[in-house]
């Protein structure tokens, strides 16, 4: 196996032991990451290819034959490489994929969004995630160019989109730009090509970026596991008649399994059900980084985690995470409801909503946002008790200058478990209030 993509910020001891778990032959190095961690790998038997020192061939950028200096050779069913999750879930995972899993993945991408590999990119994303190298090595193989900016900037962004042909983003950067006094007019005069991943883009937000939006913007739902799932394409604001996740990607077959009775495939349209998804981009095993717990397709069909509602036209409407789901006083809640209804209230910016431990419901809704100056708890607190009925309703509010937020510009689930483990049945503005 091959390691090719390495975190150099990941302390040695936790790669030794990674390497190991996930029998890691070779790894990929440059410049970045220190002398001692590859002599450590050295002496569990790691092979260490310095990349930085290799002298590619003059027309390497420009030829799409050219071979890579440091031959590889990968069967299908051998690992090739290993990337980490986002961890937004506040769960972090790391995969593993054959070399032909890997291709379709960015091979897919050319597929789905009609782009042009030749064309300049730009990727708000880190290069060591899934999604970034998909993008990424699509792009470059194809003689293409990659963008990368040092961090998330909204007037850094907007200026990009005048000059690339496709961004990725996540739907928190696309909300940010949306806020931007500049949206409109550079919304009206370019044609970039959104694509929307790392987090399922809700269709109202899809539906009000697309207003006026010269380009098309591409809800890209899936999972580092699986990767593209569903695609959804929204083009100067008109409403989707399919669901708002759009209809399975190519080559993706899925099924909507029973939540209770988990051996029965749901069928009927309306019905939802957990999703369960066989492509060829399917991850050969994963592991749970912090149990250590490896999990590996069933049958060709991955797990996926979300619940979905299958329409009569076969796409596909999001209801939340199979394993998020609340239980407050014997009544089920999906985060995502809550999530829905609080980011269209009148000074949300963004918000995340988590189910907490609680002696006398079980659990109860818990919820952090990110308001506006102008967003008040009493004034949430009203709107919010004229459209939901009262146990979707948060019971644990924190309203913050900002949401944790983790190097992809994704909400930071494990820091806002803890800024909400201790916060008990209680609404606080902090930003007013102070507190920790």
């Amino acid at each position: 196996m091959q390691l090719v993509l390495l975190d150099s910020k990941m302390p040695v001891s936790e790669l030794l032991e990674r390497c190991t778990q996930m029998e890691v032959g070779t790894v990929f190095v440059d410049e970045t990451v220190p002398s001692d961690t590859c002599s450590c790998l050295v002496e569990i038997g790691v092979q260490v290819v310095d990349v930085s020192c290799m002298d590619f061939p003059a027309d390497y950028e420009s030829s799409g034959d050219s071979q890579f200096p440091y031959e590889v050779k990968a069967q299908t069913d051998e690992p090739i490489w290993h990337g980490p999750s986002g961890g937004s879930s506040g769960v972090r995972r790391a995969i593993a994929l054959s070399e032909p899993s890997s291709l379709f993945r960015f091979a897919s991408q050319t597929i789905e969004f009609n782009l042009d590999r030749t064309s300049r990119f730009l990727l708000s994303a880190p290069l060591i995630h899934g999604a970034g190298r998909s993008f990424s090595v699509g792009q470059l193989h194809g003689g293409g160019t990659i963008e990368l900016h040092p961090k998330f900037d909204v007037d850094m962004t907007l200026d990009a989109l005048s000059r690339v042909q496709g961004a990725f983003l996540v739907p928190t950067m696309l909300s940010r730009l949306l806020q931007s006094p500049r949206w409109s007019e550079i919304a009206a005069r370019t044609n970039t090509k959104l694509i929307i991943s790392g987090g399922r883009l809700d269709g109202k937000l899809a539906e009000k970026a697309s207003r006026g939006f010269a380009g098309q913007i591409f809800n890209y739902f899936g999972s580092t596991e699986a990767g593209a799932v569903s695609v959804a394409v929204y083009e100067d604001g008109e409403k989707q008649s399919i669901g708002d996740l759009g209809n399975y990607t190519v080559g993706c077959s899925g099924k909507l399994v029973d939540l209770t009775l988990k051996h029965r495939s749901v069928t009927e349209p309306g019905d939802q059900g957990r999703l369960q998804v066989a492509t060829p981009g399917n991850c050969l095993w994963s592991l749970d980084i912090a149990t250590r717990k490896k999990l590996m397709p069933v049958d060709g069909y991955w797990d996926h985690g979300d619940v979905v509602r299958r329409r009569e036209d076969g796409s596909l409407d999001y209801v939340g995470r199979a394993d998020d789901m609340i239980i407050s006083g014997g009544v089920n809640i999906y985060p995502a409801e809550v999530l829905r209804e609080l980011e269209c209230s009148k000074g949300v910016i963004a918000a995340f909503v988590v189910g907490c431990p609680d002696l006398e419901w079980g659990e109860i809704v818990g919820a952090v946002i990110e308001g506006t100056s102008d967003l008040t708890l009493e004034g949430l607190r009203s709107e919010l008790r004229a459209r939901l009925r009262p146990a979707v309703i948060p019971k644990s509010l924190l309203i913050l200058d900002a949401i944790p937020r983790n190097a992809m510009a994704k909400t930071d689930g494990a820091q806002i478990n803890k800024i909400l483990a201790n916060a008990g049945i209680a609404w606080f503005d902090r930003r007013t209030a102070g507190g920790a």
